[in-house]
């Protein structure tokens, strides 16, 4: 059973950790300013940096819990902002 949570929590970040890098791309940038997203040019890449913190900290299981919350302030955002279907026609 003592295995199971580091497993859970390592296969858990790589959602995460592998998606951070193309925040800190040209085209990964492009995308959320053709959405209209304010400031993308810096926020996007502040949440790749949000991404890579919160899933490493949920890999190695250190400040696990600050880890959560960096990502759960890096998904409310980028949920609203990127997945807004109700916007489109």
């Amino acid at each position: 059973m003592c295995i199971i949570f580091p497993i859970a929590r390592i296969m858990s970040s790589f959602i995460f950790i592998p998606a951070a890098p193309r925040h800190f791309s040209g085209e990964g940038v492009a995308h959320p300013v053709n959405l209209g997203v304010p400031f993308a040019r810096l926020l996007v890449p502040l949440s790749g940096v949000m991404a890579i913190v919160g899933g490493l900290s949920i890999a190695f299981g250190y400040k696990a819990r600050w880890g959560a919350w960096v990502l759960v302030a890096f998904l409310l955002p980028v949920t609203w902002m990127m997945h807004a279907y109700w916007k489109r026609e």
